[in-house]
């Protein structure tokens, strides 16, 4: 594996990083790990078949071994039966003197079967030089059919002649016979009576059973299929990496240009890979939109910081004079009231001054709440109850808010703590969402207020059934100056942000057009204790 990954490697070298995920790489590598593998096989099969040779060679050197032993162990048992019947003349040539061929046969048989009986398979006997014929056979655990005068009528020719060779070589001979379906191993030896050999003794085994079956053809065909097997699955993973790899390719393109897209997720390392991916763009988008939250907050900062320095400016130097205009048209207005008014015209009546001093009023309040939006909290915090805020609020200003047609249901959690704010700012809040509530609802109309606790916050939750806010402008209700109203100032919802975010608090909101609005005041509960 080590020299595979060299080559691959190497190879790697030769192309792009573009090319490195087509077709004809990965192709590549299937084909050295199908070679691989077939190496491996074909290694495996010969290993097999020298192995299969090995334990053949030990049961043929085995049961050769054996026959030797019988064979001689035949000769030494026989010997005096033998120097018997040459006593007798027996062996001679056309002559068998005392004995006749039935009882010579019998002598040697009961000598072999005594010796093979104790081994399953062996058959052996004696064949006589001058009689030119067999005898002595013992088939004691030999399998049916069983030849009655000699060796089998297919081994006959193969024994024959390899004891006619031991005789005329006076040597011992041990050969191994193949014929299909047989092999067996042959021993062959001569027998001398009175320092003449008379002939020879043959003892043989069947091991075909006992040697592998499988040869060398058989198992190399076993390997070329196995490897075949091994390249098409070597191919087939092939094709499904270059499937996934260009699945994920293909998704990381689409990436470049739509943030929002994520990789598919696979099986395997590739669903690793894709899960690490996902979750680096995960946190990446996470991290860019926090940074544009925040860049977003510190130019809505500065843009508030600048504003309020001019707003500041601007309202103590408007606000003197407003109330040196008040006054001087409060003093006309006494004095005007015992001068008749048919005299002084409509232009110089009670009411022209009245409508005066109520527009003058207008621009006080308007300075009042530029001030308040300029410096929206004095940091001067304590511990208050907001559910007593909102109580005491409605105790003072219901008659002042709130028509005869709006219904006001309350839903206060009566286990709430204190919390450090400041109570006339969280009033001012309070009042100015309440008020845009009273002027969204066009007929009878119902107003909930709830208080509850959430994830270390406590939330004030105001919600109406009114006109709601146009999805088109939700992005701007709580930018300064940012009205929807004919006489409106577009600030009661920024100031109402500015002091709720002084208190490292938060406002959410979510509205529906034609069906009502519900805003959310988030105010820390953490060392309010």
């Amino acid at each position: 594996m080590v020299f595979l990954d060299w080559l691959w490697h190497r190879y790697s070298l030769t192309i792009n990083k573009k090319e490195y995920m087509r077709t004809p790489h990965i192709k590549f590598k299937a084909i050295i790990i199908a070679g691989f593998f077939s190496i491996i096989v074909a290694s495996a099969a010969l290993y097999i078949d020298n192995s299969y040779e090995k334990l053949s060679e030990d049961v043929i050197k085995t049961n050769m071994e054996l026959c030797e032993v019988l064979a001689t162990q035949l000769k030494t048992e026989s010997q005096s039966i033998i120097d018997s019947l040459h006593h007798a003349e027996y062996f001679s040539e056309g002559y068998k003197g005392y004995f006749n061929s039935n009882e010579a046969d019998k002598l040697l048989s009961e000598v072999s079967e005594r010796i093979f009986r104790n081994f399953d398979g062996l058959e052996g006997g004696f064949f006589i030089k001058g009689l030119e014929e067999f005898q002595g056979y013992s088939y004691p655990t030999s399998p049916p059919p069983i030849p009655v005068y000699g060796p089998p009528p297919r081994s006959y020719n193969f024994i024959k002649e390899q004891v006619l060779q031991s005789i005329n070589n006076d040597s011992l001979i041990v050969q191994l016979h193949k014929f299909d379906p047989a092999i067996f191993p042959l021993v062959t030896r001569p027998i001398e009576a009175h320092e003449e050999t008379i002939g020879a003794i043959w003892v043989r085994t069947h091991i075909e059973k006992e040697l592998p079956e499988l040869t060398l053809v058989d198992i190399l065909n076993i390997t070329a299929v196995v490897s075949l097997l091994g390249f098409i699955l070597a191919v087939t993973i092939s094709i499904q990496l270059r499937n996934r790899i260009e699945k994920i390719r293909g998704d990381l393109e689409r990436l470049e240009y739509d943030p929002d897209h994520r990789l598919s997720i696979l099986p395997g390392i590739f669903g690793f890979i894709s899960k690490s991916v996902n979750k680096m763009v995960d946190a990446l988008q996470s991290e860019h939109n926090k940074r544009e939250v925040l860049e977003r907050e510190l130019h809505q900062k500065d843009k508030m910081a600048s504003l309020g320095k001019l707003i500041a400016g601007v309202a103590h130097e408007v606000k003197t004079p407003l109330a040196i205009i008040k006054t001087r048209i409060q003093i006309w207005q006494k004095k005007i009231s015992s001068i008749n008014e048919k005299d002084l015209g409509e232009s110089f009546s009670n009411e022209s001054m009245q409508m005066v001093i109520n527009e003058i009023n207008r621009l006080s309040n308007l300075v009042n709440r530029l001030l308040i939006f300029s410096k929206p909290v004095n940091e001067h915090f304590k511990a208050t109850n907001v559910n007593q805020i909102i109580l005491t609020l409605l105790d003072l200003y219901k008659n002042k808010l709130f028509l005869d047609n709006i219904e006001i249901n309350l839903k206060l959690e009566e286990s709430l703590p204190d919390i450090n704010v400041d109570p006339d700012k969280i009033e001012q809040v309070i009042i100015n969402l309440l008020t845009n509530s009273v002027e969204s609802i066009t007929s009878d109309g119902v107003i909930n207020i709830q208080t509850n606790r959430n994830n270390g916050y406590m939330v004030v939750t105001i919600s109406d059934n009114g006109m709601g806010i146009p999805v088109n402008v939700q992005k701007n209700v709580l930018d300064p100056f940012f009205t929807t109203k004919d006489k409106g100032t577009g600030l009661g919802l920024s100031i109402a942000y500015e002091i709720v975010k002084a208190h490292r608090g938060k406002i959410e909101f979510s509205s529906n057009e034609s069906v009502g609005s519900e805003f959310r005041i988030f105010l820390p509960i953490k060392n309010s204790d």
